[in-house]
């Protein structure tokens, strides 16, 4: 994963690049702030992995937050999504919410549920005959762009 803007702005740029930086070259890493995924094939591979981050960390002064820690787990949610040796899955709470969401009464809460379906579009079949009457109704407002 490769972000061309940072998401929070300047303020952040200095920790997303050490962060980034920080576990360059290290194989099966995802280094996202101070969230970090380790992937592997099988238990051994994991377990060399996470010693070699682990490893590194010590010898950069890091610490890590055994509370925090998710270890060799089948299932882990990370971004926004669930992703599993399977493949990534939009997290339920989130289909949960698109769902369940109640009908927008104003600008800012359609607004909101077009940002969640967008996040979220590559698993909507037929989004554009899903999205396309919301849109229509911001421009009808006055409220699109």
């Amino acid at each position: 994963v490769k972000c061309n803007r940072l998401q929070f702005g300047l303020s952040v740029a200095r920790d997303y690049s050490r962060a980034s930086c920080l576990l360059h070259g290290f194989k099966g890493m995802v280094p996202y702030f101070n969230d970090v995924l380790i992937s592997a094939k099988n238990k051994e591979q994991l377990q060399t992995r996470l010693r070699e981050v682990l490893n590194h960390f010590k010898e950069m002064g890091l610490k890590v937050k055994k509370e925090k820690c998710q270890l060799a787990t089948d299932r882990v949610e990370f971004l926004g999504f669930s992703i599993d040796k399977d493949s990534i899955h939009p997290m339920d709470s989130k289909t949960k919410a698109i769902r369940d969401a109640p009908r927008p009464a104003n600008k800012t809460e359609l607004q909101a549920f077009l940002g969640l379906i967008n996040f979220y579009h590559i698993y909507l079949q037929q989004k554009a005959t899903v999205m396309e009457p919301l849109h229509r109704l911001l421009d009808h407002l006055g409220l699109g762009k």
